[in-house]
């Protein structure tokens, strides 16, 4: 199994098939089709879901991110990589 340790700025990124998405005024709400976890997301992470649909780098996230939000690198960084993680634990990413 792929850990979060293994997620770098050069990472490649990209939702899993067997996961759906629900938005529900500005949060999302995830479910993993094979296991039945249900996964909630802000609108940050939710902005993230949505951009992730087609494989992008971690750094395409944040500049991404970056562009839409003001907030310094470090903790965009920080926050993007803690929120993949998670989703990597829960099986709703695929990472290359």
């Amino acid at each position: 199994m792929k850990t979060a340790e293994q997620i770098t700025a050069s990472t490649r990124v990209i939702a899993s098939e067997g996961a759906v998405g629900c938005d529900i005024q500005g949060e999302m709400v995830l479910l993993d089709l094979e296991s039945g976890t249900y996964f909630g997301l802000n609108a940050v992470g939710a902005d993230i879901w949505n951009y992730i649909h087609e494989q992008k780098s971690v750094e395409e996230i944040e500049d991404y991110l970056m562009g839409e939000y003001k907030v310094p690198l470090e903790r965009c960084r920080a926050e993007v990589l803690s929120l993949l993680g998670r989703l990597l634990e829960k099986g709703l990413i695929r990472i290359q």
